[in-house]
């Protein structure tokens, strides 16, 4: 019987969301196992401190003590009420959205800063209408018609909900690269490679498209 604790990171949001998703799937192959998740915007710095056995965050992490796992490639999404206007369509400009109402996650939030760049380069700025942490709260209150948003494919799959359209935005900066780091001195043990390899799993199942799955031989 495997045992012993893991410490996993994961950006606030949909990151920590994909991280909780596969957490009863852990347990029941490792229940001797205590998982700690921690949801934080300063995964890296966690990880040097030997606060964190390994976490999942967008790349690149410029340090060269820790090591980089890719996961998949993933595009930010605008999704809309599916009695929404747009919900029509399979895909917008930035410059139509400029004046539509904006739920949002807080601006010190990666995700958020990555739109907020991405709408700057196309000379838009958005002002969101309700922000908060919640990522099950955003995609609700776009559900109830209350405004627009701009999320994760990883979350929108993971959310499975009918009751929204997701929409491409054909805006460049809207993509990112989602994988796993840990630090490069310290030995990664049983239960942080099972981990990674259920991240592997995971973002396979969630369909995502243009991802780069690394092979177990490159764990």
């Amino acid at each position: 019987i495997k045992r012993g604790s893991l410490a996993v990171g994961a950006l606030p949001g949909e990151l920590s969301q994909l991280v909780s998703s596969l957490l009863l799937d852990y347990h029941r192959s490792h229940p001797h196992i205590l998982v700690k998740v921690v949801s934080s915007d300063d995964v890296a710095e966690r990880i040097l401190r030997s606060e964190l056995d390994l976490a999942i965050t967008i790349l690149p992490v410029e340090d060269e003590r820790i090591t980089e796992i890719p996961l998949y490639d993933e595009e930010l999404c605008l999704v809309v009420s599916s009695g929404h206007p747009l919900a029509a369509r399979d895909e917008a400009d930035m410059d139509e959205i400029r004046d539509l109402p904006f739920i949002l996650f807080p601006q010190n939030y990666r995700c958020r800063e990555q739109m907020d760049l991405a709408c700057r380069a196309e000379g838009i700025h958005i002002t969101p209408v309700i922000e908060t942490d919640s990522a099950m709260s955003i995609i609700n209150l776009v559900e109830e018609q209350a405004g627009i948003s701009i999320l994760s494919r990883t979350l929108l799959n993971l959310a499975h909900n009918d009751k929204i359209k997701i929409l491409k935005l054909n805006a460049p900066a809207l993509h990112r690269k989602i994988g796993v780091i840990h630090h490069r001195d310290r030995y990664t043990g049983f239960a942080a490679r099972e981990f990674i390899e259920l991240l592997h799993r995971g973002a396979e199942v969630s369909s995502l498209p243009d991802r780069t799955i690394p092979t177990s031989t490159e764990l």
